[in-house]
């Protein structure tokens, strides 16, 4: 089962991962994995929810931490004619105009 904690700002993302600032290369074995594991959660995340997306998932706006089976998206634009073309064909007389997400955190319980 996944979490999902409501939307907040990115900037109030709870437990973001910290990235290095000082702008060198790591090849750690941690910076060697993530990137392999960032485009794998990637390509699972646009299948099932790439078509409520405005834009593609951003491998910056994905953060991994496997260990603790956690994945966050950030800064997500949302196509709101999706959005409006699922509500119809629902019959919900709802119409969204914009959508924005901070921030959406999934705990993956192992």
């Amino acid at each position: 089962l996944w979490t999902l904690y409501e939307t907040l700002p990115s900037s109030l993302c709870p437990e973001q991962v910290s990235e290095t600032g000082s702008g060198s290369m790591d090849f750690s074995l941690g910076s060697l994995t993530t990137l392999p594991l960032k485009r794998f959660y990637k390509y699972i995340l646009k299948r099932l929810i790439g078509g409520f997306l405005r834009h593609d998932i951003d491998l910056e706006q994905l953060e991994v931490q496997l260990f603790q089976g956690i994945v966050q998206l950030k800064s997500l634009e949302l196509d709101v004619a999706q959005f409006n073309a699922a509500l119809l064909a629902q019959g919900l007389l709802m119409n969204f105009s914009s959508g924005m997400v901070g921030c959406v955190k999934m705990d993956i319980p192992w």
